[in-house]
């Protein structure tokens, strides 16, 4: 129970997978008349299996669980955070406008690194002028480390629960926008012939260009490129899609509906949770710093 406490968020992001790996399945994998095909052999032979102790059936759902969590949990912290990404509210843009809005006196001390908020926030605005990379730097910098000394101080109760929110809800976005672009493809297959292959191609596309520009901006092994691959394996998982002529299926069509309800829910409650995050990091560090919960008389 320790340990399922513990792994908690990651096993609800690696179970939130479970939509879009049935898709792949269905999509790559499944005959397109229902009948039985390798994948409906390989179940059989898993409901066969009932000899096979109840513990290690649970162990084995856990530790795939906790897998694939963990993998979308790193996945996702990069891809809602990508430098390419100017149309989104990035972790990092969301960050700067935090510290912008709050203003020198909250930023600014003896024990931190000084950053000059005018320059990365002119007349209190929240526009971005000069070195905007190295400006967000200097903020995250900042940040890192007034977290930092909030966890060595002991704030990880308030903090610790929008962490974990973030995480889920990160995850869940995520989870819903694989989901999303699966039903995509699927209801692209049930269209006309000759535009089935306009999806792969726009995707693929897509993902070289910003493969290429990640590539001449960045790194490799600090930064890697998770979003361009996303992009990337979705334009070979659809073009797949193309070349086995995938089941036509209404719960492509619908589901398409009800996964962008679900992403717009998780983003905007991402969204959210992040701002109060880094406002909770920003304020108690100013207060722990100033003594506020003990004035002097």
């Amino acid at each position: 129970m320790e340990a399922l406490k513990l792994a908690f968020d990651t096993i609800i992001v690696g179970a939130l997978a479970l939509p879009w790996i049935v898709l792949i399945l269905d999509l790559l994998l499944l005959p397109k008349n229902g009948g039985n095909g390798h994948l409906a052999k390989a179940w059989a032979i898993v409901k066969q299996g009932d000899k096979v102790p109840f513990a290690v059936t649970g162990v084995f759902l856990f530790a795939t669980a906790y897998f694939v969590g963990a993998a979308v949990e790193r996945v996702s912290g990069d891809f809602f955070d990508d430098e390419l990404g100017a149309w989104f509210p990035a972790e990092h843009n969301i960050r700067t406008e935090v510290y912008c809005h709050a203003g020198k006196p909250y930023v600014e001390g003896p024990s931190l690194p000084a950053i000059t908020l005018e320059s990365i926030c002119p007349d209190g605005q929240s526009s971005v002028t000069g070195d905007k990379e190295k400006e967000e730097n200097e903020i995250l910098q900042v940040f890192r480390l007034q977290e930092a000394a909030l966890i060595q101080q002991g704030e990880t109760d308030r903090l610790g629960q929008l962490h974990a929110q973030i995480l889920v809800l990160r995850g869940a976005a995520f989870d819903g926008l694989i989901v999303l672009m699966l039903c995509l493809i699927g209801w692209c297959q049930q269209g006309r012939r000759r535009f089935k292959p306009l999806l792969p191609i726009v995707l693929l596309v897509a993902g070289v260009i910003l493969m290429a520009l990640h590539t001449q901006h960045h790194g490799y092994l600090t930064d890697p490129p998770f979003m361009e691959f996303t992009i990337l394996l979705a334009g070979v998982t659809s073009w797949l899609a193309v070349r086995k002529d995938a089941p036509r299926r209404e719960v492509y069509s619908n589901g398409f509906w009800v996964a962008l309800l679900m992403v717009g829910i998780a983003v905007f409650g991402w969204w959210w949770s992040e701002v109060h995050y880094d406002q909770a990091v920003l304020y108690s560090f100013y207060a722990q710093r100033n003594n506020l919960l003990h004035p002097v008389k």
